[in-house]
């Protein structure tokens, strides 16, 4: 209704206003109109001006509309995008990858079944250093692997450095003792890398035609302590490369990359981040990924009592120092079929985020954010709770950490047994670094391949990172799901 009388008021407005101008001018000139100019003037430029208008207007609809159409045009071109991006997301989430084989040294076990049997009895206990002290004389609780000679190493590294042309390494002891468990973990590794067939296919073949042989290459991927400078981050994976070599994997065939040279060290983040660059590339994968630690010395223990993270009997909340090295043999399901299929497991995308509330603050910890990273783990892996049925972390003996863990495990997995059915290896081994890490992985790598069941790890002895995925077995995962992209 206001449009019309909107409209009709234009109009009158017009109409009056030429039939104004015209009455003045006539009077001005002092003529008489004929019929014709009245007409014309009265009623035929009125007219006129109001159809002009009106075209303008239809013209200025038609040009403002067009830029509309395009805009609404783009916003479903943009929304097309973004569905397709999800779409890639979801996709990718869905990649996996299989553990072949793994190998851990701890205090107490220096392999997955003996270390998982000595946790779920009393023989695993953490004792008293015969050779560490704290600052009041007293001797300190830790983890220490028996009968380690790194004097055997030491030897074997110097003369190595010494053919390479390179400058002598001033190991500390505890340094020394990790690259040490490291060198066995990698030369047990990589005698299971080097029973792929098509490697004496390689060798036997002269070099000029070897690029015609099947051989994937096989990456090193390191993850060593974090505290160790970037130049021993460097010689240590030499190192370890030169081992692999002396087992009969061809150097050429060695890919290696130190861990000073990645943003996130954290085992299970490079893990993953190469699970999706292999798959994008979509090329054949056969990885080791080595890791190792011990924080048995003078100096670490100095600074842990120093900053309060020694477990003393004062500090209750501190933590026990150990040491330890643990490793897996990593591969695409293609790869996979040449080694044995009993002792292997699907890994799934990894679940890992960061508290906004550090786990060493005072007051209550939640499990919330836990619980929802090993939900999200389970949606990835396309199962339900029930279906596992072991659960492996590194969480140590500290009341924040095991708190978050077992209320996240009675919430989420109630039927599970805590005392027999969830493992923490630092709890009783002493804390290691990232090999705690990848000792509890390679627990869950050992229950899903060995026990044909799924597999929790779970990562809580930072104190923001928290991380999870489930490790399968093989038999359970469709053809299609494990098939590279």
């Amino acid at each position: 209704m206001q449009q019309w009388v909107r409209q009709s008021l234009f109009v009158s407005i017009v109409f009056v206003t030429v039939w104004v101008m015209m009455v003045i001018y006539w009077q001005t000139s002092n003529s008489l109109p004929s019929t014709s100019e009245i007409v014309l003037y009265l009623f035929g430029v009125p007219f006129g001006l109001l159809l002009s208008v009106w075209l303008i207007r239809q013209g200025m609809s038609f040009f403002s509309a067009k830029p509309a159409v395009n805009n609404s045009d783009a916003q479903i071109s943009q929304t097309n995008v973004v569905s397709e991006q999800e779409k890639f997301a979801k996709q990718e989430r869905e990649w996996t990858l299989h553990i072949i084989s793994s190998a851990i040294a701890s205090p107490h076990g220096q392999s997955t079944d003996e270390l998982a049997a000595n946790l779920t009895s009393d023989d695993a206990k953490i004792n008293l250093d015969e050779e560490l002290i704290d600052s009041n004389g007293f001797p300190i609780f830790s983890g220490r692997i028996q009968d380690l000679d790194e004097d055997l190493y030491r030897t074997a590294l110097d003369s190595w450095l010494i053919s390479r042309n390179l400058p002598e390494v001033a190991w500390s002891t505890e340094q020394l003792r990790a690259v040490t468990l490291g060198s066995n973990i990698t030369i047990e590794l990589a005698q299971q890398a080097v029973t792929y067939p098509a490697l004496q296919e390689y060798i036997s073949t002269p070099p000029e035609k070897r690029k015609l042989v099947l051989l994937p290459p096989l990456h090193l991927l390191t993850a060593l302590p974090t505290h160790w400078e970037a130049e021993k981050h460097k010689i240590a994976t030499e190192w370890f490369t030169h081992l692999i070599e002396e087992q009969g994997w061809p150097l050429e065939k060695i890919v290696s990359t130190p861990t000073n040279t990645i943003n996130n060290r954290d085992p299970l983040s490079i893990i993953d981040r190469f699970s999706v660059q292999i798959h994008r590339q979509d090329i054949p994968c056969l990885a080791m990924l080595v890791t190792c630690e011990s924080y048995l010395g003078e100096a670490i223990i100095s600074t842990w009592e120093n900053t309060g993270n020694l477990l003393t009997g004062n500090n209750h909340n501190g933590q026990t120092p150990g040491e330890g090295a643990a490793g897996l043999l990593i591969s695409d399901a293609e790869q996979a079929k040449n080694f044995d299929l009993e002792s292997q497991a699907i890994i799934h995308r990894v679940s890992s985020g960061k508290r906004e509330k550090s786990a060493d603050s005072s007051g209550r910890i939640s499990s919330d954010f836990l619980t929802k990273l090993v939900n999200d783990a389970l949606t990835v892996a396309k199962i339900d709770a029930e279906k596992v049925t072991f659960i492996a972390s590194d969480t140590d003996h500290r009341a924040s950490r095991n708190a978050e863990l077992l209320e996240m495990a009675y919430v989420t997995f109630p039927e599970l047994d805590l005392l027999t059915q969830c493992l923490k290896g630092p709890a009783k081994c002493g804390s290691a670094g990232n090999a705690s890490s990848v000792t509890a992985l390679a627990l869950a790598h050992h229950a899903a391949s060995y026990d044909s069941t799924h597999a929790l790890y779970v990562s809580n002895q930072d104190p923001f990172t928290r991380t999870a995925v489930i490790l399968s077995p093989i038999e359970v995962v469709p053809e299609q799901e494990i098939t590279t992209t």
